[in-house]
């Protein structure tokens, strides 16, 4: 057939390119192998946006005419699990996929691409365990037969819209790989296979009403062209649109740099003035410091030098009427009586020299109480020397408050410039 349309293309002056690739696979206990290849590897389906179910790794085979096609088939069917059971010596065990993938293509004026998709699908029959007598694997193989149909069913089902929910195609890797085939751009042929045997009649009925559910599938084919023209056309503003779009990224990185470069070089800026703010910061601090222990000591010496002129001056307050007693005898002339009494003898005891002591002690005692206000001046002075000291210590130490206080606004201004500039 194709290579018929190939030539009657041809003899209307039309160049044509065709392709006819083969593949063929089975579902066995829903894993996927290829039959195409001896060796049986798990495959898996996947959903393209645009290509629809492909299966990654799987082997498609060129052919050019219907002798490979069969050759193919009987390679297939020679891999494919079969095995025997009560209903049948030759049951098939696992469902079978064979697909051509046709693609056309025209050159020249009308230049164009087609590409069609034939699904051949063989399911395996239903099975009851009770009329099978099916045991250890055969019985696993007629489980997940039986749960892979259920599925199909259950599909079918919601696409003919008679249960109102929506198709679950990936509960089964059968119905993922017919979902095109089953609701997408499609027509779709089912061949139902059915026994006249009474002893079959359940499975009879239960095939008849699957495929009367799949008559209510309605599917909508259109063909699979496109033209080269409206495809270069197509990429061409595709091409164009992505060079802008690259561009104006290109030039929106570039401002952007620029503008963390000018930020960066800012915040170095802000950092070297918050180093040197630190450090005169320190300096001062320092220079203060030195002056508020300078001023401590000078401070202490005065007052030292205070304490020992007031403890000399009340050593002298003190000494000074001890000795007036004392040369007070000595100094006065005494009359002609004393002397008379001197030479002749007295009367009473003399007097002792404990007495003599306490009139020192007392006279010592009245000075002491008649000095307070001459003591009261000489102490004015040192508490006058302190008072300014203590003074000139809070003043250093106000200044200090000050100063600290500036150079913290200065620092919570230097930061709220940082965290307000991005990046």
């Amino acid at each position: 057939m194709i290579q018929r349309l190939k030539d009657e293309v041809q003899e209307q002056g039309t160049p044509l390119q065709t392709a006819v690739l083969a593949s063929y696979l089975e579902i066995y206990q829903e894993k996927m192998y290829d039959l195409l290849v001896n060796t049986r590897a798990d495959l898996q389906v996947r959903l393209h946006p645009t290509l629809g179910p492909h299966v990654p790794g799987l082997i498609q085979s060129p052919v050019t005419t219907s002798e490979e096609v069969h050759e193919l088939l009987d390679f297939g069917a020679k891999n494919r699990a079969v095995g025997a059971t009560s209903m049948n010596a030759n049951s098939s065990r696992s469902h079978a996929v064979f697909t051509l993938d046709i693609r056309l293509s025209y050159s020249g004026e009308a230049a164009k691409d087609l590409q069609s998709r034939i699904h051949f699908v063989d399911l395996a029959g239903s099975e009851k365990q009770k009329k099978t007598n099916a045991t250890g694997e055969r019985l696993q193989e007629g489980i997940a037969i039986n749960q892979s149909l259920s599925s199909l069913s259950r599909v079918i089902q919601a696409l003919s819209g008679s249960s109102g929910i929506q198709p679950v195609f990936r509960e089964s890797k059968l119905t993922m790989l017919l979902k095109e085939a089953l609701s997408g751009n499609s027509r779709t042929v089912l061949l139902a296979c059915i026994s006249p045997s009474r002893s079959n009649h359940e499975e009879t009925i239960s095939t008849l009403e699957f495929a009367a559910r799949c008559k209510l599938i309605k599917t909508n084919a259109t063909k699979n062209e496109q033209d080269k023209r409206e495809l270069l056309e197509t990429l061409s503003k595709d091409k164009q649109e992505i060079e802008r779009r690259l561009e104006e990224e290109r030039q929106r990185n570039k401002l952007l740099l620029q503008e963390m470069e000018r930020r960066i070089a800012e915040a170095k800026r802000d950092q070297e003035l918050a180093r040197q703010m630190q450090e005169e910061k320190r300096e001062i601090e320092e220079k203060l410091q030195a002056y508020l222990k300078g001023e401590h000591e000078r401070g202490k010496e005065q007052q030292v030098e205070v304490a020992q002129q007031l403890k000399g001056k009340n050593e002298a307050e003190r000494e000074s009427p001890a000795d007036a007693a004392k040369e007070a005898p000595r100094e006065s002339p005494g009359t002609d009586a004393e002397q008379v009494e001197k030479k002749e003898p007295q009367e009473g005891p003399p007097e002792s020299l404990a007495s003599a002591a306490e009139k020192v002690e007392q006279t010592e005692r009245q000075a002491l109480q008649e000095s307070p206000p001459d003591g009261e001046k000489v102490r004015d002075p040192e508490d006058k020397m302190l008072q300014e000291s203590q003074e000139r210590e809070n003043l250093a130490q106000s200044e200090l408050e000050e100063l600290k206080a500036s150079q913290q606004k200065e620092l919570e201004q230097l930061q709220q410039t940082k965290a307000s500039s991005p990046g």
